[in-house]
């Protein structure tokens, strides 16, 4: 074999490197962005779980969003105070949740029963009232999706512990 071949030869298996080295890349960065996925995924569900967990621990937090979500304006304004915290909070973990499953990083099934649980809450008059006043202050698509969940108010209300009528 001619030099000049020998030249092709190394041209030819170093092409074939090159390529096998692109599709090996390709691979490892699709189970990293998985990876990735879960893990933000995961840490999502551990941050809303502490945000449900809240009510569990503290009495009077559970009081006053029971109250809250009976009737939101009627509530003494520090009160109100503590609601709006823990709505924002509920309604903020849901519009992350919301814009990873339209990116394809959190798993649609438990994204929609995540949207659906929060819209829920929306549904009752005092998240009604609430929702009323933060509505303008969300991004409009996660705004839209939550005005359509509650406007198709086929939703499962929220556990009737929420809602029941407070002493």
């Amino acid at each position: 074999m001619t030099l000049s071949g020998l030249a092709t030869l190394a041209s030819i298996v170093s092409s074939i490197a090159v390529l096998v080295s692109v599709v090996f890349l390709t691979l490892q960065l699709g189970q990293m962005a998985k990876a990735t996925a879960a893990n933000s995924m995961s840490a999502w569900l551990g941050n809303f779980h502490g945000t449900l967990s809240r009510l569990s621990t503290n009495p009077e937090l559970t009081l006053t969003v029971r109250r809250g979500l009976a009737n939101f304006e009627k509530l003494p304004a520090n009160d109100q105070v503590r609601f709006n915290a823990f709505m924002a909070s509920l309604l903020l973990n849901s519009q992350f949740v919301f814009n990873q499953r339209n990116a394809g990083s959190f798993d649609p099934r438990i994204a929609d029963q995540i949207l659906g649980f929060s819209a829920g809450m929306l549904q009752t008059k005092g998240g009604g009232q609430w929702w009323a006043l933060m509505h303008e202050h969300v991004a409009a698509d996660f705004r839209a999706k939550m005005d359509s969940l509650v406007r198709a108010g086929n939703l499962k209300a929220p556990m009737r512990w929420f809602t029941e009528p407070v002493e």
